[in-house]
């Protein structure tokens, strides 16, 4: 579970982001462009499920993406919150925790 001080501070907003499908340093580096380029303040994400894998377009065709390297989860721009979608339900539940504070994931 997330230690309460961290949930206690007021840094600013919550982003909402959902259907990642596997993207997940796409997801980050759009985090690094909001918080530190462009300055937002963001305590935290929160993610709407269809994170690890699924169906993405890349421009010419549909192609199926998949997410398996759990350290960088580690390296988040952001604490990461999950609801899990049906994409995401065959994923071991072991998957869904990091200890960093700074790139945490867990499955609300």
């Amino acid at each position: 579970m997330p230690d309460p001080e961290f949930l206690e501070q007021d840094n600013g907003k919550i982003l909402i982001v959902s259907d990642v499908h596997g993207l997940v340093k796409e997801m980050n580096a759009f985090f690094h462009w909001l918080v530190k380029e462009n300055g937002q303040k963001i305590s935290y994400a929160v993610h709407l499920g269809d994170f690890w894998n699924g169906r993405n377009f890349n421009g010419k065709e549909q192609v199926r993406d998949e997410w398996t390297d759990l350290d960088y989860l580690d390296r988040l721009a952001l604490p990461l919150f999950h609801i899990k979608g049906n994409a995401d339900l065959q994923v071991p539940d072991a998957w869904w925790y990091t200890s960093s504070k700074e790139g945490r994931v867990i499955h609300l």
